[in-house]
């Protein structure tokens, strides 16, 4: 399980006492996160530091991405591509991201362009993974911008579907006929594209359940999901302000005048009616 939440108390009274309950004796949990103060508040033994990977893991990992297009890894490539590697540091997901950029550029100097972006090598020598997830998500085409921000609306590690997600987009006018392709179509080359250049991830095929009310009974039935790593979830909240939860707005940090989306509990609606005063 991944976790984010660095406030002490919720730990304590919260998710300590569901995690401890549901596991048998000699359970083990395993936590991962991007925080050294959630490893500080939850972790019983010494936390494990994940090594980045080596060089020559960093290229296969990104080469598996850019030259997926049957593009030809010609020498001039090959050396602008080892020269990018290097500035990603040994993070999978800035490989990932990069190699997906670059796998759908052809031309050499449009790889040069990208080597000479701002990236890597920043405040003080340190790396940031920021500014290559930024690039990545600016060399997007236009829909595919505004497909991959609405994903804003659902919660980190949230498991949406593809197919509801599709309809969302085109329901938001996101998203035209081109061509041949009707609208579905258009939606599911654009899903495809946002897994293939790793702003959506962990694509598999899950079963759900669904409740027919005019009928009273449940059905199961097969889906395909996705999720979005929290790192892409935060590049898509900082591109979009139309998007936002009702903790955001309870507690001001999102202007309701600018919002056009939330999803929420039916818990929250209550609370959501008190913000919004009739709007």
């Amino acid at each position: 399980m991944e976790i984010w939440n660095e406030e002490k108390r919720i730990w304590e009274d919260e998710l300590k006492r569901l995690l401890c309950s549901v596991g048998g004796q000699g359970s083990v949990i395993v936590v991962t996160c991007r925080s050294k103060q959630v490893a500080s508040i939850m972790c019983t033994v010494k936390p494990h530091q994940l090594v980045f990977l080596t060089e020559e893991d960093s290229w296969e990992l990104f080469s598996n991405k850019a030259f997926r297009n049957s593009l030809e890894q010609q020498a001039e490539l090959v050396t602008i591509g080892r020269r990018i590697v290097s500035k990603c540091g040994g993070l999978p997901l800035a490989l990932k991201i990069m190699g997906g950029l670059l796998g759908s550029k052809q031309k050499v100097h449009e790889w040069k362009a990208i080597e000479e972006s701002n990236i890597g090598d920043n405040d003080g020598g340190k790396y940031e993974i920021m500014p290559i997830l930024n690039l990545s998500y600016k060399h997007l085409p236009f829909e595919m911008k505004q497909c991959f921000a609405f994903c804003a609306v659902f919660s980190k590690d949230y498991e949406m579907e593809k197919d509801r997600l599709i309809q969302l987009w085109m329901a938001n006018g996101y998203i035209q006929e081109e061509g041949t392709m009707d609208l579905t179509q258009k939606g599911e080359f654009i899903f495809d594209e946002l897994v293939s250049r790793s702003f959506l991830q962990d694509k598999k095929v899950a079963v759900k359940s669904a409740i027919y009310l005019s009928f009273g009974h449940k059905t199961q039935y097969e889906t395909i999901v996705c999720k979005m790593h929290d790192l892409m979830h935060d590049v898509a909240k900082d591109v979009t302000n139309e998007c936002a939860s009702i903790e955001e707005l309870a507690q001001q940090k999102a202007s309701l005048q600018d919002v056009y989306h939330m999803q929420m509990s039916k818990a929250e609606l209550e609370q959501t009616s008190v913000l919004c005063k009739g709007r």
